[in-house]
Parts: structure tokens; sequence; C-alpha cells
């Protein structure tokens, strides 16, 4: 079946896939040493383009875009041809000292503070750090009182050297002015996952990812349940815990990586979004199969979302709604439980 929309609803835009940071949690980490890509002006040039022709929002991922010498001039370009800031812009925050960004292009900045420091640290050495990116709030703070945005947030992913200190994070990042902080747990895919994914889509391609995934092993569940039972009656609404699990359910996301926790989830991101790599070859997702659709600079975004390989991996989508690598997808995670209008919308699917 073709999909309901001919046209993303998303494009994610990795600008550069290059980290100053050395976040245990992440796969491009500064450490694990790839070939660091820049996205091109021309490139650039060309998704700010497609994405004003389709209307859709813009979301920065993958490594640091503000090691980006044009990432204002990008937010620029494309508020003034589509009329929208950009939707999101994912930073650990470090290089907020270089320059002055013009944040009422942004529509909601993210910190993934676990590159800030060494996270076996005591609070007091994380205020010690961390005290300048807060003080460096303050221009995002003054651009959210002119323009209404962007929204602040806060992200810290659970591992064995910090979860017995999440309340501790939490009630420090609540003292700045955010709009919430994001607890996540470590996500990724085993060779195994991957393995077994393959087997169940021949001729797609899914590859382990996240290097760091197995140290999910060191974390005591049960405690970690008490930590975050506490972390939600202290601050309600005001922290995220992503995907939020019942205790039985959490043991298992814990214990075996191949196996679905909690309930069942509809993600419609095969049907509404695309992502554009640094080198401008366009993808599903890197967090999910592998499906190489085409190069921005020889077909336009719409011509890709149309792609015979994305339809035959719809139609597979839409017999199965989930496959292996779901299991610990991020996206998979924050997707509904309930089929909501979006996913009716875009898939096309009423009953799955």
């Amino acid at each position: 079946m073709s999909s309901m929309r001919h046209s993303p609803q998303f494009v994610y835009c990795e600008l550069t896939n290059a980290c100053n940071a050395d976040c245990p949690a992440c796969d491009f980490r500064r450490s694990r040493g790839v070939a660091r890509l820049f996205m091109q002006r021309g490139t650039i040039e060309k998704v700010v383009s497609d994405v004003a022709a389709l209307g859709a929002e813009v979301g920065l991922f993958s490594g640091e875009p503000m090691l980006h010498p044009l990432l204002d001039w990008f937010a620029e370009r494309l508020n003034r041809a589509s009329g929208r800031p950009v939707a999101h812009l994912s930073t650990n925050g470090q290089l907020l000292s270089r320059g002055s960004l013009k944040w009422e292009h942004f529509k909601s900045v993210g910190f993934s503070i676990d590159g800030l420091e060494p996270m076996a640290s005591h609070i007091r050495g994380l205020k010690s750090q961390t005290l300048a990116v807060g003080q460096k709030l303050a221009g995002i703070i003054r651009a959210r009182t002119a323009y209404g945005f962007p929204a602040i947030y806060m992200r810290i992913v659970v591992r064995p050297e910090n979860y017995k200190r999440l309340a501790e994070y939490c009630d420090y990042w609540l003292s700045y002015p955010v709009d919430g902080v994001e607890v996540i747990h470590l996500h990724g895919t085993t060779e195994e996952t991957a393995a077994r994914t393959r087997a169940i889509l021949p001729g797609f391609d899914a590859v382990a990812r996240n290097p760091d995934f197995s140290a999910r092993i060191g974390v005591d569940t049960l405690q970690l349940t008490r930590i975050l039972n506490e972390i939600k009656r202290r601050f309600g609404a005001r922290v995220s815990i992503i995907p939020d699990l019942e205790a039985e359910a959490l043991v298992g996301f814990y214990s075996d990586a191949s196996t679905f926790v909690g309930p069942l989830r509809f993600c419609s991101k095969p049907w509404d979004s695309l992502e554009v790599l640094a080198s401008g070859r366009v993808v599903l997702s890197s967090n999910c199969v592998s499906l190489p659709l085409g190069d921005i600079h020889q077909s336009s975004l719409r011509e890709l979302f149309c792609a015979p390989l994305l339809e035959r991996f719809r139609a597979i989508m839409q017999e199965r709604v989930r496959i292996p690598v779901c299991a610990r997808c991020c996206t998979y995670s924050q997707s509904p439980s309930r089929p909501n209008e979006r996913f009716h919308r875009n898939t096309g699917i009423s009953s799955p």
C-alpha cells in the first residue's frame, strides 16, 4: 500500500557527525575516532530549499551541531525560506560561549549533559564543572522571554555510574529556569538483535549501534525503580522518564536487550520522516533499519520519500508494526502506546 503522505513531515539533519564530548552512551563520542564530516554549504542550501517546499519541520541530530561554522547561517536561511524556526537542536552545551546564535531561530534546545563531567563524580563536581554552562543559558532565556521560545530541556542517560544520583541531577538542573529534564534509559542495538532483524527482513540491513550498550548490566533495577519513583514524586511532570516503565518491565528492559517490554507502541517514523546525513545521503533512520534512499543532490526529498525501497519497508511495517531493532530504539520508546490521529493519518493503518 502506498503511504498516505507524499512528503515528509519531519526532516532530521546531520550538520556534522563530529563531536567534542565523550558521552559514554553515544555513537558519536569523540573517542570513537570516526571520520569527521561536515555538511557543505551547497548541501545545506539544497536541504533548506527542499524543506521550504515541503513545509516540513527540521531537527538537528547526530554529532555536535555547534561545531559547524554555518549553524547560525543555516538556521537563519531556514527561517527566512520556510517561515519556521529549527524545530529542535540537540547539543552538549560546551560551545555556548562561541559566538552568539540567534536563539529565536530555534523552537527547542535539548542539552545532553552526559559528557559535561565525569559521571562518577559527586554532585559538587557537577556543580563546579557545569556552572558555566548554566550561566551561559542566559542568552537562550532572554530569547525565550522575548519570542516565547526556544524551550530548554536537559537530558541525561541512565548508566551504572550515575543512576544513584539521578534525583540530585534533576534537582540541580531544575534550579535553572529550564522547561524540564529528560531521564532516558540506555538504548541501542546488539549484534544479536541486528542479526534477527536481517533474518526477518532479507534485503534490508541492520547494524549494532551504541558501543557502550552493554553497560546497562551494571544497573540495580530495584534500586533504580525506587529512585525513579522518588523523582516522579518530587518533581512531577517537570521530569520525563523515557520510557516510563513499571518495575517488572524495567527489569526486563535491563536484563534482555532483545525482547520487547511495556505496551505495544506505534511508530509512524517510516511514514513521516527522513534523515539527511552530512554527506548528503538520505536514509530513513540511523537508529533503525538502514535504508539508503539516495542523495539529496540527485533527487528531491519529496522524491526520496516515495522511493520504492521505503515503500517496501512501509508495506512490511503495516503487517508487523514492529521489528526486533525496535526493542531498544529511543524513537519507538517515545511513540504512543495507542495509534493516535497522527499515526492513522500518516500511515493509513486503521487497526494494526
